[in-house]
Formats: structure tokens, C-alpha cells, sequence
């Protein structure tokens, strides 16, 4: 089964974000009384049988959270995610949401020391391809 369509295309890849549920592998009661989810949680179209991943809801042995968005299952948000131990990284993916900044740095590339390497041809005092070739016979 395909991912749900837009409404207005029908195009499975411009579902809007804030369609996304959570399905989880646990649940528990805030004081207020609303049900939140715990343990694993993935993300999930109402009215849909699975989970972005792919994951079936009653065969995995996920629960139905179609009040909660898929954003207030984040720890950042720290809205619904408080006993949340861990986000399908699969379905995160699929979702489009990504971590706040990149997970690598680009330090110095091809660079020794943090120094800039210079090409030799390039290096300070050299003059390089800079320099006409005159030839055998003399110059011009």
C-alpha cells in the first residue's frame, strides 16, 4: 500500500505534514486526562492501515494517536513526548523532518593542520604555469 494521496493532486508525495499522526507502542494518561504516547512512536496517516515506514498498526501492535501531530512527538516540541524512548528514524525520514542543524561539520577540506593547501603550481614564491616557455631555440 502506497502512501495517502493530497486531497486537491493526488500526488502520494505532496501530503502536507500536518496530516501525520503518531502510532506508538505504549501509552499513558497526562493529568489532564488525554491520552499520550510512549515508547517507540512512528508516524501515521488517519485513516490509513500503516505507518509511513510501512509498519501494518494491528499486526505491529501500535496505537492510534490521530489527536496527537507528528511534530509533538519530537522531544524538542516537549509537548506529547515526554515518555517517547524512541522515533522510527524510517518514518522521520519519510516525513521530511530533520534534526536542527546537519549531523556532519566541513572542517578545512583538503587541508592539513587547519593550513589551505595550495595547489603546486599555486604555492607563494612559485610562479608556476605562470611562467612562458620560450622554447629550444632562444626566445622570441
Amino acid at each position: 500500500m502506497s502512501k495517502a494521496q493530497h486531497p486537491e493532486c493526488g500526488r502520494a508525495d505532496m501530503v502536507p505534514e500536518a496530516t501525520y499522526a503518531v502510532a506508538a507502542s505504549g501509552r499513558w494518561t497526562d493529568p489532564d486526562g488525554i491520552r499520550a504516547p510512549a515508547g517507540e512512536a512512528h508516524a501515521w496517516i488517519p485513516a490509513t492501515n500503516q505507518t509511513l515506514c510501512g509498519l501494518p498498526l494491528h499486526r505491529a501492535g501500535l496505537i492510534r494517536f490521530p489527536h496527537v501531530p507528528w511534530p509533538d512527538a519530537f522531544p524538542e516540541s516537549g509537548r506529547m513526548a515526554d515518555r517517547i524512548s524512541r522515533i522510527c528514524p524510517r518514518c522521520r525520514a519519510a516525513a521530511g523532518i530533520r534534526r536542527a542543524g546537519r549531523s556532519w561539520t566541513r572542517t578545512a577540506p583538503r587541508s592539513k593542520d587547519g593550513q589551505k593547501i595550495l595547489s603546486p603550481s599555486r604555492r607563494s614564491g612559485d610562479r608556476g604555469s605562470d611562467v612562458r616557455f620560450q622554447g629550444r631555440g632562444g626566445g622570441i
